[in-house]
Order: C-alpha cells, then sequence, then structure tokens
C-alpha cells in the first residue's frame, strides 16, 4: 500500500497481468490492510476473497479461473484503495468500468505493459522519500519469478494513521511452474 502526499491510499501496481495457477502475494510493510474482492466485478465461476485486516506478513492468493478481478481494501475502499489483476485474458463484469471507489486501469493495458504503476497510471511525478525509491513500472522478464512494485511512503497523523496511513503493500507475482 502507498500514500501520496496528498494522502491518497492505492496499491502498486494498481494492475497486474497473471497466468492461471500464479499466486499473487500481498505483503505489509507497516499499517493495517487486508484484500477483498468486489464479489460481483470477478469472473463467473471464481471463488470470492476477504483476507484478514493484518499488520504485518502478506496475503497470498492463487487464481485459476480466466478473466478481470477488481479487488480493495476494506480500512482503506472510501479512500480509493482498489486494484484489478487479469488472469490470462480479460474477461467477466468488471470489464469496461472502474469500481465505484476508484480507478483502474484497463484490462487490455494491464495484459499489454504486465504491470501497471500507480503513478504510471495517474501520470504522477512524486519523489521518493528516504525509507523507499519508487519504481517508474513493475515489469518482469518471462523467465523471472517475482514482479515488485513500491513507492513513495508518507507518515500520516490523526485518524489516518490509526487506520494505517504511510503503509506500503507490495504485490508480487509468483508463477507456480
Amino acid at each position: 500500500m502507498v500514500s501520496s502526499d496528498d494522502g491518497e491510499y492505492y496499491f502498486d501496481p494498481v494492475g497486474l497481468h497473471v497466468q492461471p495457477g500464479d499466486t499473487i502475494r500481498w505483503t505489509i510493510e507497516s499499517g493495517s490492510h487486508n484484500v477483498v474482492s468486489y464479489d460481483e466485478r470477478i469472473p463467473e465461476g471464481a471463488d470470492t476473497f476477504d483476507t484478514e485486516v493484518i499488520s504485518e506478513g502478506s496475503h497470498e492468493l492463487t487464481f485459476s479461473t480466466e478473466g478481470t478481478y477488481d479487488y480493495y481494501c476494506m480500512p482503506h475502499q472510501s479512500l480509493g484503495m482498489v486494484g484489478r489483476f487479469v488472469v490470462s485474458e480479460p474477461g467477466g463484469p468488471a470489464e469496461g468500468s472502474s469500481p465505484q471507489h476508484g480507478d483502474v486501469p484497463e484490462s487490455s493495458a494491464i495484459v499489454e505493459q504486465g504491470s501497471i504503476a500507480y503513478d504510471e497510471f495517474t501520470g504522477s511525478d512524486e519523489t521518493a522519500t528516504p525509507e523507499s525509491t519508487p519504481t517508474d513500472t513493475a515489469t518482469a522478464a518471462p523467465d523471472d519469478e517475482t514482479t515488485e512494485a513500491s513507492g513513495p511512503g508518507f507518515t500520516a497523523t490523526g485518524a489516518l494513521s490509526a487506520i494505517g496511513a504511510g503503509a506500503l503493500l507490495r504485490a508480487y507475482r509468483n508463477r507456480d511452474e
């Protein structure tokens, strides 16, 4: 999870392309987060997912049903923390629109690029804090086992810090090969 100087919450990368059988890992660096499917925005026949809110560790989920999946972080959904991944080829009810709580890249762009960093998607040109280094794009060669993207962190005060401001969530793609 990444936060901008404007107090935005977002997954980075915001779009990720995987193959059937791939495992996606969301790792918490700080704060408290989870990963929840928009049940009406996943492919028919796909399992819904709703992980626990955790403040350390990671969530790993493996997907085999092809199509487009939209998801969010429950504590930060109203702040626009949404993401999208495509298993193999785009398809399903998420096609052609973004979830109501935030914007996500078009599925065809995700498939074409493999991974879309938040800054690339929004056109942001933020600079990194000393704690982290932004990645302009998140790509991997076909032989790589993981894909990682990270971005600038920040410190917040008040109510936002109580729900996990300043956290960094990294999305990884592992191939079961």
